[in-house]
């Protein structure tokens, strides 16, 4: 998802085409050891204190954080303060009857959000909030897609997921000024990387999709965090199916203000996900509106609301699970080529007072942009002074998950059940911007200190 403009004002619901680095804004959280930390020598060993402490003295803060943070994963498990040991009981509490079952429709190693995505599915399914069903990955030619099918079955292995299935998507009609974008396959994704089984490579999405939907034991949720080319051809094929299975379907995307001629709700065509293949997106949109399955519209602007600093990726590598590696390297890395693009004067209409304002700045206008952009910086000082990155696709997870749902977001209905309901979350609708902060660290900790055999 590449990055947007700088200082737009979007009515709401509206979202710009962009990524991970797109007109990111808003603070982020910190990481606080839990006070049973300071007392572990005292309950394990003698020897506890020599893994505790370094063994040289740290230069900075910041150092003596990431040290304590290595010392605590390695001998503790997941460091998980009070804030979100309560929230993670608080959402583990809400286990219905049956959990939900999800299909993700994605686009893995384009950019970090839709692995962290995949992460934060481990322990809501552990919860019995979810049953992670079914994976189709989409987005560039037919060999990019089943390179990120590949990327997705290795990240579900390596979260110990191995029953979700996993897809290659549909061929779409690729506009020849997005081909270059939808072809980025980042090298880091190969380490993750597993050659599909020849069925799961050659199988048509559609009947794959069929089969998932026709074995649900409840409503499933489609949850939709990538272009709409598979879900549009799934209810175009299977409208009965999708209206008797389909208890919802949420998508990481925006709305327009105005309606179409019949009454409908209208796909963004600034959102990235939507202008992936926007005729799918308009038919699909109108054609869940008209089955009178409830839509929910995750915008840009709810995860703006709740982003994150660069802590949250240092302490999934610190977690030494190779997932966690894996996402803080893309994250640096997408953010070190962005800063290059600025720095050079390759991007146009961004420049250094943006990305300040976008990501060093705990809130649009604080701090001297000008003064900031006039010094020298290395990159690895700018990669320190971060405080906000957005998380695209596990905001739109979690809205997806009636248990987190109600906990951090009040949706706005945007069109009432009679025509099929619709709902948007953008800014304004999370309610507790801290909260989901902080549950998504506390779940992204869970899955990487609880999975066996990945380290």
């Amino acid at each position: 998802m590449p990055p947007g403009t700088a200082g737009e004002q979007k009515p709401p619901g509206k979202s710009s085409a962009g990524g991970p680095l797109a007109g990111l804004s808003k603070t982020g959280l910190g990481v606080v050891l839990p006070e049973r930390a300071l007392h572990l020598p005292a309950m394990e060993s003698l020897a506890a204190p020599a893994r505790l402490l370094p063994r040289t003295r740290p230069a900075s803060a910041d150092a003596v954080r990431r040290a304590l943070l290595t010392a605590f994963w390695g001998s503790h498990g997941a460091p998980e303060d009070y804030a979100e040991q309560q929230l993670l009981n608080q959402l583990r509490s809400h286990k219905p009857a049956v959990p939900m079952p999800c299909i993700l429709f994605t686009d893995p190693n384009k950019d970090p959000d839709d692995v962290v995505a995949f992460t934060l599915a481990k322990p809501l399914q552990v919860f019995r909030l979810v049953k992670m069903a079914h994976a189709v990955a989409t987005l560039g030619e037919r060999d990019v897609r089943a390179r990120r099918a590949g990327v997705a079955r290795g990240v579900f292995d390596r979260l110990d997921l191995q029953e979700v299935r996993v897809t290659v998507g549909l061929d779409y009609a690729i506009k020849p000024e997005h081909a270059k974008d939808h072809a980025k396959f980042l090298d880091q994704g190969e380490a993750l990387h597993v050659k599909l089984k020849p069925e799961a490579a050659s199988e048509d999405s559609v009947a794959a999709l069929r089969e998932s939907l026709t074995q649900a034991a409840a409503p499933v949720t489609l949850v939709v965090i990538a272009g709409m080319t598979d879900p549009c051809a799934l209810v175009t094929a299977e409208p009965g199916l999708v209206k008797q299975k389909v208890g919802r379907v949420v998508i990481m995307g925006g709305v327009r203000p105005d309606k179409d001629e019949d009454g409908y709700v209208q796909p963004d065509d600034r959102a990235y996900n939507n202008t992936t293949d926007f005729a799918a997106a308009c038919r699909f949109y109108r054609r869940v509106q008209e089955l009178g399955i409830p839509l929910r519209i995750v915008t840009r602007e709810a995860a703006y609301r709740a982003a994150v600093p660069r802590t949250f990726y240092e302490d999934m590598a610190q977690s030494g699970h190779v997932v966690g590696q894996y996402l803080k390297d893309v994250q640096k890395h997408a953010l070190n080529t962005l800063w290059d693009g600025i720095d050079q004067g390759r991007i146009a209409k961004l420049d250094k007072h943006w990305f300040f304002n976008t990501f060093i700045a705990r809130e649009i206008g604080q701090g001297d942009a000008a003064a900031w952009a006039a010094r020298n910086h290395t990159f690895d000082a700018i990669w320190e002074q971060v405080v906000r990155l957005n998380l695209y696709d596990p905001m739109t997870l979690l809205a997806a998950v009636p248990a987190s749902a109600q906990m951090l977001f009040r949706p706005k209905a945007v069109q009432d059940a009679g025509r099929g309901l619709v709902e948007v979350i953008g800014a304004d609708e999370v309610h507790c911007p801290s909260d989901a902060r902080q549950l998504m660290s506390g779940l992204v900790k869970m899955a990487l200190a609880n999975t066996p055999g990945t380290r």
